[in-house]
This record gives structure tokens, sequence and C-alpha cells, in this order.
């Protein structure tokens, strides 16, 4: 058996085959991503969630998982002790058994559609997401999502603060409440509070880096 066909018959090992992911992966991710990650982010996709000896398991190395988390295609279920928040930068990374690590329900939509088509695109993934949660924002949520998207890019920073959601809705004409549009963004994954620096910056919200590729 030649290495090609070694490769198919491991990724489709896996229900699915990987390919497109992982090409995909390789170009948003150059020089970092592999054939591994993209098996544990299939196998997660999957699931919702996967475990350190799945991950392990595959062959995923630590510097794949540390991408992932950095990224926020994966979190770690386990939290600060101190700060006790779901907040992503508290969230502890442990490579070691008993871990669990979450897929940020907006990035399974944008992985999902990956899988199938080969193409990474973030705005159909928001839209997705919102449709079938049944919101009557949806396409709103979306042209907030892009106008966000282009304010994080400009800035070269991804932190974004509650007043430029609201500077962003009424350029847009969107008429959002904006404190139920940051609970919404932070269920999709899109964002999560931003807690160090409060005393300085006031409130931040990071935006999820992978829908910024």
């Amino acid at each position: 058996m030649d290495l090609l066909t070694l490769i198919k018959d491991q990724n489709n090992a896996f229900g699915v085959p990987i390919d497109k992911l992982e090409r995909i992966l390789e170009e948003k991710f150059p020089d970092e991503a592999s054939s591994s990650l993209a098996r544990a982010l299939s196998l997660a996709l999957e699931k919702g969630r996967i475990s350190y000896e799945e991950i392990e398991s595959i062959g995923c190395s630590l510097e794949e998982l540390l991408l992932a988390f950095k990224e926020r295609l994966l979190i770690p279920a386990r939290t600060s002790q101190v700060s006790r928040t779901l907040a992503w930068e508290d969230r502890i990374l442990a490579p070691k058994k008993g871990e669990t690590y979450e897929m940020p329900n907006v990035i399974r939509y944008l992985l999902s559609y990956a899988e199938k088509t080969g193409k990474w695109d973030p705005a159909l993934a928001v839209k997705k997401y919102f449709e079938e949660m049944g919101d009557p924002e949806a396409d709103k949520m979306v042209k907030l999502f892009l106008g966000l998207k282009k304010r994080v890019i400009k800035s070269r920073n991804n932190k974004i603060k509650p007043e430029d959601l609201k500077e962003i809705s009424g350029k847009l004409e969107l008429n959002l409440d904006i404190d139920s549009t940051i609970a919404k963004l932070k269920g999709a994954g899109i964002i999560s509070p931003c807690l160090r620096g409060f005393m300085k910056y006031g409130i931040r919200y990071e935006v999820n880096p992978s829908l910024l590729k």
C-alpha cells in the first residue's frame, strides 16, 4: 500500500473524508496545520467536544492543540480556579489525560461547511447558526458581524467594545438592542469577554480570530 492510499484510509476511518478540511486549514494556517489537526477537528465537530485521549490517539501534536486554542477552534473546558469565569482568556489549556476541549457553536458551522466544500466562509457560518437558532434577526446579525469584522481587521486588534457594536449597528441602521445582541454573540462563540485590564480599558470583547480569516 502506497503512502497516499494509507493517508486516505486513515482520513476515511473517521467517518468522512477530510481532505478538503485539511487543505483549507493548511491555507489559513500555513506551516502550522496538518492532517492530524484536521482529523481532531473533524471528530470534535461531530461530537461538539474532544478529549485529550482522543487528540493523543489521532497523533495531534501539542503545537497543533495550542494553535487550535489560540485560534479559538477548540476551547478547554477547564476554567481558572481564581476567576471561575467562562471567558476564553480564563480557560486553562492542560494537555493531559482527563481534559476536554469544546468547539464554539459558530465554529462548528464554519468547519462543517469547510469539510464539505473546502471553503472558509465565516459570514455563512454566522448566518446558518442564527437561522438554525430560529433568530428572527439572523440577517441583521450577519450584517453586524461583517461590520465588526471590517472594523477589527482595520484596527489590527481583535478587541471590540459595546459602544463599537452600537456604532456599527447605528451606521447600518440595524436597530439592534446591544445588550441582547452581545448575549447572542457570546452564545454563538463569536465574542468572549476580556476581563483582564477592565480597570484600564473598560468592557471589551475578544472576537474569535478564526472568523477573521
